[in-house]
């Protein structure tokens, strides 16, 4: 969902590379730049729930898509 919602927000991917493994790597082990950085008229709540839902770490993820659907109300 961050991966959609951050392609909605900034008109581009937020891992690329010339593979497909390229791209799972950088899925890995890098972080793109936060929405609201590339988009200034993205909403500073929205771009930070965007970096939230794009965590490497689980538990930094909202639990439920309750949850985000009240954060995104």
């Amino acid at each position: 969902l961050g991966v959609v919602l951050y392609e909605m927000a900034t008109g581009r991917r937020p891992f690329a590379g010339p593979s497909g493994f390229d791209v799972m790597a950088a899925v890995v082990s890098e972080y793109p730049p936060a929405a609201h950085e590339l988009r200034p008229d993205v909403p500073l709540a929205l771009s930070e729930l965007i970096w939230r839902l794009m965590s490497k770490d689980p538990d930094g993820r909202p639990a439920t898509a309750q949850r985000v659907a009240a954060e995104l109300g």
